[in-house]
């Protein structure tokens, strides 16, 4: 009998111990699945007016400038288009995040304004190394295109927009909104599997005489980790708990 009763006294503890890696596996998935990047290009991160080239790891060509036009607080980055057009596409601006976010699903959000339609064509891209792996663009005849898709939408000039992309790296899938509303959903273009390690903003030269601008602000990633990777993380604690109690 006293051993039935010790083995009915362990079970609420094993009970425990179990619920107990079910939430710390939970609070370690919401603990990850957060803001891993935040830019607004403000004083307060670091930030000073002028030209945006290797301020806080940002490489931006001769035409990139911190300035005070913003979504959001008091500064933001401008990006112009300069000399006549050729048809190519150029680096306006990058910032690299280190290695390749290890992350199953990631939340990219940024808001956007392109003072001129019919001039020069822009685009926020998403690379690992030199791999493309999806891209927003913004046409210059006023077309939203995604991955190579044209999507229906238009934008608009002067007007911030919210451009949102959700990227799905296992299945290799990428929804994208702008204020909100549904743009486009489909396949990324690069390999998944390599991550994600920078984003590339890309313009090209402004058609007329007119030279035109993209002002970006407000970017945020947000990334959630494998489930894999939670619930190791959770086990790893319910075998300490496990330790600690034998001892």
């Amino acid at each position: 009998m006293q051993g039935e009763r010790g083995g009915r006294g362990m079970r609420p503890v094993a009970v425990r111990l179990f619920l107990g890696a079910v939430l710390v596996t939970a609070a370690a998935g919401a603990a990850v699945a957060d803001e891993v990047y935040t830019c607004g290009f403000e004083e307060t991160e670091g930030f000073t007016l002028g030209a945006l080239n290797g301020q806080q790891s940002w490489i931006g060509n001769a035409a990139a400038v911190v300035g005070n036009t913003a979504a959001s607080g008091t500064q933001g980055a401008q990006f112009t288009a300069n000399g006549s057009y050729t048809g190519d596409m150029f680096v306006m601006g990058r910032r690299y995040f280190g290695n390749p976010l290890p992350r199953n699903l990631i939340t990219v959000s940024q808001d956007v304004m392109i003072d001129l339609e019919n001039e020069a064509a822009w685009a926020v891209t998403l690379y690992a190394g030199n791999t493309l792996i999806h891209y927003v663009l913004f046409d210059w005849n006023g077309n939203v295109v995604v991955d190579d898709q044209t999507t229906g939408t238009n934008w608009t000039p002067m007007t911030w927009m919210t451009l949102t992309m959700d990227l799905d790296l296992t299945a290799g899938t990428a929804v994208v909104q702008l204020d909100g509303n549904p743009v486009s959903s489909g396949t990324l273009l690069g390999d998944p599997s390599l991550g994600i390690d920078n984003i590339i903003l890309i313009g090209d030269n402004y058609i007329d005489e007119e030279a035109a601008s993209m002002y970006y602000d407000s970017l945020s990633i947000t990334a959630i980790p494998e489930p894999a990777t939670c619930a190791l993380l959770g086990f790893g604690m319910l075998g300490l708990a496990i330790r600690r109690r034998g001892k």
